[in-house]
């Protein structure tokens, strides 16, 4: 017997629960199973981790849907416009998805028609007061923190011994000097970070749709960001220590000031965020 819509992934797991989580109403489920379905959403094409389990799972469907979530677009742009792997999406997947759209025209470039769809956050924030005291919000975690600039930040606390500098998620909480550490936060006990802090920064080497500067942003606050251009985020692809430290004392002197809220942000990012656009996404699929 045919299922109706199900999500799989092969590295990006936490974002295709998410999106099955979203589409509960029209009986959406996460499954890695190549077995018969009427739509499959691919969350990621990661040929290098068990592609071929993929393509099978992906022809048992009798409609099917790629949602690249970045890093898969990378590994597809090393093998190539001309690739095997290119080819077989082209030739067996009905629809192709963007996170946004400078995804989409990367893809555009491989020769993979795509159209823009946003992947919901885990869930709608809503705008919140301002903490007491300013404070900077850094996701970096301990095991990958020459990939998330650790080094940019740490330089750019030293320049700023009078801003708290919130670093999450960590292996255990401390405060050395201006660095607090905060450890790993729930994902539905994020409101309590973003609480706490009065901007977000999130220094990279490379990034698929990340969910913190959107979540943020939803919640009012300024985001630094500095690997490719977000709506409403501001955007710093040259970002040193000097240039991080000089755009967190403007904000918090805009802050200071009665400014420095991201409104337009909280409410962009809100509807871009609504699951009903995603549930539409998913009907029109079927509909077709």
């Amino acid at each position: 017997m045919n299922r109706g819509v199900e999500i799989s992934s092969h590295g990006c797991e936490w974002a295709a629960k998410n999106m099955a989580g979203h589409l509960k109403t029209l009986g959406a489920r996460f499954s890695k199973k190549a077995e018969p379905c009427e739509l499959k959403i691919m969350v990621g094409w990661y040929f290098m981790n068990g592609g071929a389990l993929m393509r099978r799972e992906m022809e048992a469907a009798k409609k099917r849907v790629v949602w690249y979530v970045g890093t898969d677009i990378l590994w597809l742009e090393q093998a190539g416009k001309n690739s095997a792997e290119v080819r077989w999406l082209l030739e067996n997947v009905h629809e192709h998805w963007a996170e946004w759209e400078p995804s989409r025209q990367r893809l555009e470039r491989l020769g993979i028609p795509a159209r823009v769809v946003h992947m919901p956050t885990r869930r709608l924030y809503k705008p919140l007061p301002l903490p007491r005291e300013f404070a900077v919000g850094v996701y970096c975690y301990n095991s990958r923190q020459d990939f998330y600039g650790w080094n940019l930040v740490k330089k750019a606390a030293q320049l700023t011994p009078d801003v708290l500098w919130k670093i999450y998620p960590r292996y255990s909480n401390c405060r050395n000097g201006n660095i607090e550490e905060i450890k790993r936060v729930a994902p539905n006990d994020m409101e309590m970070l973003y609480e706490q802090i009065s901007v977000h920064a999130r220094i990279v080497a490379s990034d698929g749709m990340p969910q913190g500067p959107m979540e943020a942003a939803m919640c009012g606050r300024p985001v630094i960001y500095n690997h490719q251009p977000m709506p409403h985020v501001m955007w710093f692809p040259q970002i040193t220590p000097e240039t991080l430290a000089e755009r967190v004392l403007k904000i918090r002197d805009l802050q200071a000031e009665g400014a420095g809220y991201n409104y337009e942000g909280s409410l962009f990012w809100k509807e871009a965020n609504d699951p009903s656009r995603l549930i539409n996404e998913v009907l029109n699929v079927n509909a077709r």
